[in-house]
């Protein structure tokens, strides 16, 4: 190799190592830029929060409030996904996830619930024509951010949209380009007609869900609760707003939902639960029904955990296929009882579970293993029948 070829190379390296030392650079610099406007945003609403006091011995407050709000905001920021429309719209978890990190921005949930409310009652009916017409958007709280706050979550929703599909959410007049807040408020519009569009077949079928909502296979009490909760809020949520009805779904309403929904396997989970409350009086009410039930789950997944914790090892009595081996065993039967632990009862396959929600009766509770796997589980049960013939021992119970 010559001088001037090793030249070229360590001249080369430098200027890739002097790039790479110019984009950390800006990357350091643009993060901390980005601190930068998270703390004036959070102080900018712990002021608003506050009133126009002086600050004097608050100030160490603040420093606090500022340091452990901006670690839950960095947090929350991180887990908005990138809103995509391929090969299936991630909506739903877009905006609940947006939500949660609205609830660290006060200011800026205010402004945009405003926005929200105004668009909720975009199409009004005017009966004499029996048309629709779009109302304009009022910004009534344009007070809650400043121009500063409005850009930065612009270009934090940008960078969320843009080449994932939904594009044209993006998309505003060219008057409102250079005014933040209008710009904002346009994007917001945009994404609120998208997802949370107000008219009488998005009403229609909205509550088509609430009807269809049943608890899932292994989702706990506790969670299914809050999906109909949540459901039920959003049902009289678009109802009360399109003026047709203040609680289209009652309390008595979700009561109902969340005791004849439950799937087979809750009920029977429940069942001592559910004839204890209904020996003692007849009605509940929603809060004291969900407090009730949610206990008694807490409870048992406590005695699981704790079960867990200290190791099973409660003996626990099991048919055994004879062997070649010398054993002491009374009659002619192919069996002998034999005793094992509960961890390594876990080691053998259930017979009786095919796959399919409570297709074994003692479902969770069965001491074998309910392999979920079907290729797995179908090698689980070869083996099992092969060690069966091996003794003669009929294989009928375990699908022949």
């Amino acid at each position: 190799m010559t001088p001037e070829e090793v030249a070229l190379i360590v001249n080369q390296s430098i200027k890739q190592i002097q790039e790479s030392n110019e984009k950390l650079v800006k990357t350091m610099m643009e993060d901390a830029e980005k601190q930068k406007e998270i703390i004036y945003e959070l102080r900018s609403e712990i002021k608003q929060g506050r009133g126009t006091g002086a600050a004097g011995n608050n100030s160490s407050v603040d420093t606090l409030a500022i340091k452990e709000t901006l670690e839950q905001l960095k947090e929350a920021r991180a887990k908005v996904p990138e809103l995509k429309k391929l090969p299936i719209s991630n909506h739903i978890e877009f905006i609940r996830k947006l939500a949660n990190m609205l609830e660290l921005k006060k200011g800026m949930k205010q402004f945009l619930e405003d926005v929200h409310a105004n668009t909720t009652a975009e199409v009004e009916i005017v009966k004499t024509e029996n048309q629709a017409k779009m109302v304009a958007v009022k910004l009534n709280k344009e007070g809650a951010i400043s121009n500063r706050e409005a850009t930065n979550f612009w270009v934090f929703l940008v960078s969320k949209i843009e080449d994932g599909g939904y594009d044209d959410l993006l998309v505003v007049p060219t008057e409102i380009k250079e005014e933040p807040k209008k710009r904002l408020a346009k994007i917001w519009e945009n994404i609120m007609r998208e997802f949370q569009t107000n008219d009488e077949h998005m009403r229609d079928l909205v509550y088509v869900y609430w009807n269809d909502l049943k608890q899932e296979d292994d989702e706990k009490f506790r969670d299914y609760v809050v999906r109909t909760r949540d459901l039920a809020k959003e049902v009289n949520e678009k109802f009360k707003l399109a003026g047709v009805s203040a609680e289209k779904v009652t309390t008595d309403d979700i009561k109902r939902k969340l005791k004849f929904k439950m799937t087979p396997g809750q009920k029977k989970v429940f069942a001592a639960k559910l004839e204890s409350m209904n020996s003692s009086r007849e009605t509940y009410g929603l809060d004291e029904f969900i407090s009730m039930l949610s206990t008694k789950e807490r409870e048992m997944e406590s005695e699981a955990r704790l079960a867990q914790k200290h190791g099973d090892t409660q003996q626990v009595s099991g048919l055994m296929a004879k062997t070649n081996a010398p054993q002491k065993t009374a009659g002619s039967s192919p069996w002998f009882t034999g005793k094992f632990n509960s961890e390594q009862a876990k080691g053998t396959v259930c017979w009786r579970f095919d796959g399919t929600p409570n297709s074994c009766p003692f479902g969770c509770k069965c001491r074998f293993a309910h392999i979920t796997n079907h290729v797995e589980r179908a090698r689980a049960l070869e083996e099992a029948k092969a060690r069966a013939k091996k003794f003669g021992i009929s294989t009928k119970s375990i699908g022949e």
